[in-house]
C-alpha cells in the first residue's frame, strides 16, 4: 500500500469511527451497555492506532504531507518551476520505505529536493510565491532529517 493509500485509508477509517461514535452516543440506542462499552472500547483503541499511524507517517514519511500542501509556485503549468516541481515529484518513491532502506531513500529525496531548490532560485515568479517554494523546501529538508534522526541515521 502506498503512502497516498495509508492517508486515504487513516481518514476513512476516521469517518467510520466518528459516524459510529455518534451513533454510539445517540441515546434512543437499543445496544446492550456492555455491548456499547466495548464498542467503545474498540473505538478508542482505532483511534489510538490511527493517530499513531498518522504520526508515524507524517515523521518518518515527511513528503507525504507536505505533497498536499503544495505552494503556488509549483503550480503555474508551463514553467521552469512547475517543471521542477514535476521532476521532484516524479523522483519520489511510490511507497513507504522500509526501514532498511529508509537512509538511501531520505539521501535520493535530498539530491532530488536539492536539485528543485536550485531550480527554484533561477525561476522568474513572484517573489511572494518564490519566498513561499524556499519555505517549503526548507520544512522538508528538516523533516527529512528529523525522520533520519528518529531512525538513529546520521
Amino acid at each position: 500500500m502506498d503512502g497516498d493509500a495509508y492517508l486515504a485509508f487513516g481518514r476513512r477509517v476516521g469517518k467510520v469511527s466518528h459516524r459510529l461514535m455518534e451513533l454510539l452516543e445517540d441515546s434512543h440506542s437499543n445496544l446492550n451497555p456492555e455491548i456499547l462499552g466495548d464498542l467503545h472500547l474498540y473505538l478508542d483503541t482505532l483511534n489510538h492506532h490511527l493517530m499513531s499511524m498518522r504520526q508515524n507517517i507524517q515523521l518518518l514519511a515527511p513528503w507525504l504531507n507536505l505533497l498536499s500542501q503544495l505552494p503556488a509556485i509549483f503550480m503555474h503549468t508551463g514553467t521552469p518551476a512547475a517543471q521542477a516541481w514535476q521532476d521532484f515529484r516524479d523522483s519520489l518513491p511510490v511507497e513507504i520505505p522500509q526501514l532498511n532502506k529508509a537512509a538511501s531513500v531520505y539521501s535520493g529525496i535530498k539530491t532530488a529536493l536539492s536539485e528543485l531548490q536550485v531550480q527554484l532560485n533561477d525561476s522568474p515568479g513572484p517573489a511572494e510565491e518564490i519566498r513561499q517554494g524556499r519555505a517549503w523546501c526548507q520544512k522538508l529538508d528538516e523533516d527529512l532529517s528529523s525522520a533520519r534522526m528518529a531512525l538513529g541515521l546520521s
